[in-house]
């Protein structure tokens, strides 16, 4: 069958036999010949040549779409239940005490009602429970902490609570310039008098009052161990001389504070990571708080809410609304998007659809969704989702949502099975049960080309399992050469016994072959497109990593409390200058002097090892993994664009060729161009299909461990990318995860990037904890690079 595409696509198929061995003006028209007939090959095979691999992904799409299509319809038959589902227990209040199920507490008596809090709040089964477990904790003397993404409804599950009760509420909201001053007391000027005005977290103290303590994850590390020594210890020193004792604590001197035995605290904090980029407050003082986690309503009980809001909405369009924000929260935790769509947004499209019922859905969406369509690595991903729930199916209802035309091309991410699902691998030590053939009398060649399929033999090209010719998964051939064959894997005990000097001539017919194609390698001018190709795949990761590596950068440029200022804050040390008259008694936040020549004395150095062997190239076509490779590649040139004076890098690969067969970016000269991230890219490509079989991936990491160690760095960080093949090579896992703590000055991960799950995780289970992530799709890799940079590098300092 391939001969006849072949031919009906106006290909010749004539049986050359063609020896490269010297750079010869035949060698390199024939050279051209065969790529020319390998593109043939391919495209053919592209356009429906009836292949194995087209039809594994087409299959794969489909299934993909499938399964998208039945989790889309599990979502909207839990809604239609919310219409109907039986309200959940309400809170009841009776004999002076609050019942949510089985909970009871006694109420408070008020002495200031205006502080108590009251809240529009709808009564949903999933609130409801989070609320009884709240009202558990309370009801023991606990202090809580409630930790979520923004608009899940912190706030008003505090509210409710505190409504219930009767209590007393003090509320403050935490910044970056947040002092423990401004948190305790706020010292003032009264008629030349100092003042020291209680804070809310004294009044809330002193009243027995719940103090709520808002964003505390925004709050500098010494604010939050006030928190912390607060509720834990329950005593705190003020900066009046006063002093915060328990409530059974024996006054030693009258000027102490005695805590009511009725306070309590309240802390909301958002999740750590991306986009909040906040302190890890669970981390930091979790073990003295009962935790909460809110996340956004499950459908039912959200559509629920949803109809208390919005009672006059139809039903289909609440639904719609419901299973299109469950379909977006689900593209935030893959990292297609950053924005965590909350119930607050969706809440706000229900409450204005009631308001104005004639205003159609697109500009409905236009007000929550009108930020992230003006990016263009957002807005394609974003008008996908929109259009498969209704949203935007038109061009003019394109226009209301954001006044322009849409982006066009398909943008849709494809997504393959894994090597061990794919039909198109035999992985079988003896496919044929005979023994793989012997080397040809005359030696490894490039073969003999009759546009057929070849399972093992010794004589063609462009087979499988063969000996001594160019093709995929055979036994010491010159290199490797991909036309759409089935693809066979010899063992490697199956590759043994060939004599040394053979060897040395395949060698050398690699190295030869591998020279002539580097120096085809030339620009030509459909090259900007495919670099173009490279990073579009990758856009979204880059960018949510420069954000990663930007707010890390405003984290370092902290600004610091500037003295001796005429205006800002009051400064309590120098209360007697002001006085006396001395105006410059404030304090303000800002830059100080001599900060441009920075604070980092040397960059933070990352060697990032790439697995470029001939596995890479071998599977490609069954499971993207070289143009993974080349994506990872790509993310990491763009994303560290801009932050050469603070990030310093290096890049190896390692091959059967050697531990470090490419050194592709050497330290201070990243490829500054998208010829030359290009050029770098298409190297990792021709390494893999020309270099020698074998494996160094331990070689290669104790090398760049060993050298990066030597450099003067802030930070020393090594990140080996690998397709997890070492079961293939009996490379031990343990031994690997040895040559990764060898340093303690050097911090080791690995990123498995193939699709053979299995093998990862068992690699993963193997290595230390949080020593290697899998990262089976370019989706995740934002993800992954900022987990690791996160435990590694990106920490206050």
């Amino acid at each position: 069958m391939l001969q006849t595409t072949l031919r009906s696509a106006g290909a010749q198929t004539l049986p050359w036999t063609w020896t490269i061995s010297v750079d010869t003006a035949e060698s390199r028209t024939r050279r051209e010949d065969l790529r020319d007939l390998e593109n043939m090959a391919i495209q053919a095979r592209m356009m429906g040549g009836g292949e194995f691999v087209d039809e594994a992904r087409e299959q794969a799409d489909a299934d993909r779409k499938k399964q998208r299509e039945e989790w889309l319809r599990g979502l909207r038959k839990l809604g239609q239940e919310g219409f109907s589902r039986k309200a959940p227990d309400a809170a009841v209040v009776r004999d002076g005490h609050l019942h949510i199920g089985d909970v009871r507490c006694p109420l408070r008596k008020p002495t200031r009602p205006e502080l108590v809090p009251h809240v529009s709040f709808v009564d949903i089964p999933q609130q409801m429970e989070i609320l009884k477990d709240m009202l558990l904790d309370w009801s023991l003397g606990h202090h809580l902490l409630l930790v979520g993404n923004q608009g899940v409804g912190k706030n008003k599950l505090t509210d409710r609570l505190l409504g219930l009760l009767q209590c007393e509420r003090e509320y403050v909201q935490l910044h970056r310039d947040t002092t423990f001053q401004s948190l305790t007391l706020a010292p003032s000027f009264k008629s030349g008098v100092v003042v020291w005005e209680d804070s809310p977290l004294l009044r809330a103290v002193k009243y027995g009052r719940c103090l709520v303590v808002d964003e505390a994850d925004k709050a500098p590390v010494e604010v939050v161990c006030v928190l912390k020594a607060l509720s834990e210890d329950g005593e705190l020193s003020l900066s009046d001389g006063r002093t915060i004792v328990r409530p059974d604590s024996p006054a030693k001197h009258g000027n102490v504070v005695r805590m009511s035995p009725d306070f309590r605290l309240v802390v909301l904090a958002n999740r750590p990571g991306y986009p909040f980029m906040g302190h890890d407050f669970f981390k930091l003082c979790g073990d003295v708080f009962s935790c909460h986690v809110v996340d956004n309503p499950d459908i039912a009980s959200e559509v629920a809410l949803l109809r208390s809001v919005g009672p006059d909405v139809p039903k289909d369009k609440v639904l719609q609304l419901s299973v299109l924000f469950a379909e977006l929260r689900e593209m935030v935790e893959s990292g297609q998007l950053a924005y965590p769509y909350s119930t607050r947004e969706l809440v706000k499209l229900v409450a204005h659809a009631q308001r104005f019922p004639r205003d159609p859905t697109e500009e409905l969406a236009a007000t929550v969704f009108a930020f992230d369509l003006a990016d263009q690595k957002k807005r394609t991903p974003l008008l996908e989702v929109l259009q498969r729930h209704g949203i935007a199916t038109t061009e003019a209802g394109i226009q209301l949502l954001d006044g322009y035309g849409p982006s066009t091309g398909d943008m849709r991410l494809r997504l393959d099975d894994g090597r061990d699902k794919s039909k198109d691998v035999v992985n079988q030590d003896n496919p044929d049960g005979q023994r793989p053939p012997e080397m040809a009398p005359g030696g490894p060649t490039h073969g003999k080309w009759d546009g057929q399929e070849h399972i093992g033999g010794n004589q063609f090209a462009g087979g499988s399992g063969g000996t001594g010719t160019a093709g995929l998964g055979g036994r010491w051939g010159p290199y490797r050469l991909d036309v759409g064959q089935k693809l066979v894997q010899v063992s490697e005990d199956a590759k043994q016994g060939l004599d040394e000097a053979t060897k040395r001539k395949t060698q050398e017919m690699a190295d030869a072959a591998y020279r002539q194609r580097l120096s085809e390698m030339q620009m030509s001018l459909k090259e900007g497109e495919a670099y173009a190709a490279l990073r579009e795949a990758v856009a979204s990761q880059i960018q949510e990593m420069k954000v990663c590596l930007e707010s890390q950068e405003a984290r370092e440029r902290e600004r610091q409390w500037l003295k001796h200022q005429t205006t800002g804050e009051l400064d309590e040390n120098r209360l007697v200058d002001g006085i006396t008259g001395c105006k410059t008694v404030y304090m303000r936040r800002g830059q100080p002097e001599g900060f441009a020549f920075g604070r980092q004395q040397h960059p933070k150095r990352v060697t990032f090892v790439m697995d470029i062997s001939g596995s890479m190239y071998t599977f490609n076509r069954i499971d993207r993994r070289l143009q993974r490779l080349q994506e990872v590649a790509t993310f990491i040139f763009e994303s560290f664009a801009g932050f050469e004076e603070k990030y310093d890098y290096r890049m190896v690969g390692h091959s059967g060729t050697g531990p470090e067969a490419e050194r592709l970016v050497e330290w201070s000269k990243p490829p500054r161009t998208d010829k030359e991230r290009l050029e770098i890219a298409k190297t990792m490509e021709a390494h893999a299909q020309f270099c020698y079989p074998g494996d160094h991936t331990l070689e290669a990491t104790m090398r760049a461990i060993m050298e990066i160690g030597s450099q003067e760095a802030d930070e020393r960080l090594v990140l080996v990318v690998s397709d997890a093949d070492l079961q293939r090579y009996n490379i031990d896992v343990r031994q690997w995860n040895q040559i990764l703590h060898r340093d303690p000055s050097v911090k080791g991960y690995v990123i498995l990037i193939s699709n053979n799950v299995d093998e990862a995780e068992r690699i993963k289970a193997t290595l230390a904890p949080g020593r290697a992530h899998i990262c089976a799709e370019t989706t995740s890799l934002a993800i992954t690079f900022k987990q690791i940079f996160r435990d590694s590098m990106l920490r206050d300092h």
